[in-house]
């Protein structure tokens, strides 16, 4: 089993909660410090194929061929953001996703019930936000739907799970030229637990016959600026 994005607060939680089940987890991360608490934690940059590659091997080598993906998407923008950011979102998430699926399809064909979540939480706020997110959001339904009938022949499944809240948290950047705000959401332990309930699910032998799902999972967030 393999979460990526492995230093996301939802992605930790899920992690634990699988742990709790006795799943062995590896993640993914970014950045000069490990998560704590997976089994298994592999640096690596969703948009370099060498690491991609480096990462799955060192995943396959030490757990076996990865059959469960767990995929956590940040797709939040603003409009206020430089060209190359907003591009970056992008390429950090549902196309450096992407890449790792690619990667990682041979086994989880092979598996015969391979398991592909993506974790969405939303919460943006902002005219700008929303909008991005609203477009983004419509990509990662046509992207999950198109997967989900053409892997569906080798027992492959794919859902998303959405952990939605009325409200998000905003982070503020300055800069000499301007502020630009980006909105991320805050999660609760209760958004989590309902979260992980669905994700063990789905990524059981149980749910193979849920494929292509948009599972929303609703929870009241706290405002944290």
């Amino acid at each position: 089993m393999l979460i990526v994005d492995g230093h996301s607060e939802v992605s930790l939680g899920i992690t634990k909660a699988l742990q709790e089940c006795g799943d062995r987890v590896a993640v993914t991360y970014s950045g000069p410090d490990a998560p704590v608490g997976p089994d298994l934690s592999v640096p690596c940059d969703v948009t370099d194929e060498s690491q991609i590659d480096g990462a799955l091997a060192l995943v396959e080598q030490c757990h076996g061929p990865v059959d469960i993906i767990i995929a956590s998407i940040d797709l939040s923008c603003d409009l206020m953001l430089r060209d190359d950011r907003f591009v970056s979102v992008a390429d950090n998430g549902i196309i450096g996703t992407f890449r790792l699926i690619r990667r990682a399809m041979p086994g989880l064909r092979a598996s015969g019930q391979g398991r592909i979540i993506f974790l969405r939480a939303s919460g943006q706020d902002g005219l700008s936000a929303r909008q991005f997110g609203s477009t983004s959001e419509a990509a990662l339904r046509g992207f999950v739907s198109q997967m989900s009938r053409d892997e569906a022949l080798h027992g492959i499944t794919c859902n998303v799970v959405t952990l939605n809240s009325p409200l998000g948290r905003r982070v503020s950047a300055r800069s000499a030229a301007r502020t630009a705000s980006a909105w991320h959401p805050s999660v609760d332990s209760a958004l989590l637990a309902a979260a992980a309930k669905n994700v063990k699910l789905l990524a059981s032998p149980d749910a193979d016959g849920v494929n292509g799902e948009y599972i929303g999972v609703e929870s009241r967030l706290l405002m944290v600026s």
